[in-house]
């Protein structure tokens, strides 16, 4: 071998390479492997909550049908998220109409609605009127997204004459 002569200078070169890189694809694994496990980067406020709700409807109660919607279980919501929409109710005055849960003397702005708690519809709370009849009404509890404003409805009742 006379005429042949090897540069040793980049001898190390490539498996000096070769580990860099393999750091680095195990930093990147690792970090996607956090963001997964831990939920990072989730947009938890824009997710759809998983919630039930219960219905309690008495007719005629002192003048005025009265309907209780109370928080089952599931996610805890924001008062000022959550709201009832009123179609198909009679009374004095029209009772129609959506109204917050932040609006209901149980809850305030910026409250929390969770498992166990209840609004009740009646002719003396957020729909104060005279003869309120809510036997051919249609009543949705519906939730709307803080991040993008869609709506959702959590849940329905309807009265006994739908």
């Amino acid at each position: 071998m006379t005429g042949a002569t090897y540069d040793t200078r980049n001898r190390a070169v490539s498996p000096v390479v070769g580990v860099v890189l393999l750091v680095a694809i195990a930093l990147l694994l690792a970090a996607t492997t956090a963001m997964l496990a831990y939920g990072i980067g989730e947009d938890s406020k824009g997710r759809t909550p998983q919630t039930a709700f219960d219905f309690d409807y008495d007719r005629d109660v002192g003048g005025s049908d009265s309907l209780s919607i109370r928080h089952a279980s599931g996610d805890t919501l924001t008062a000022g998220d959550v709201s009832l929409v009123v179609s198909g109710a009679s009374a004095s005055s029209d009772p129609n109409g959506e109204y917050g849960f932040d609006a209901f003397p149980a809850f305030g702005p910026g409250s929390s609605v969770s498992a166990g708690q209840q609004v009740t519809l009646d002719g003396s709370t957020v729909v104060s009127v005279a003869n309120l009849d809510l036997s051919a009404a249609t009543v949705t509890v519906r939730w709307a997204s803080p991040t993008n404003g869609q709506t959702v409805r959590l849940a329905r009742w309807t009265g006994p004459q739908v």
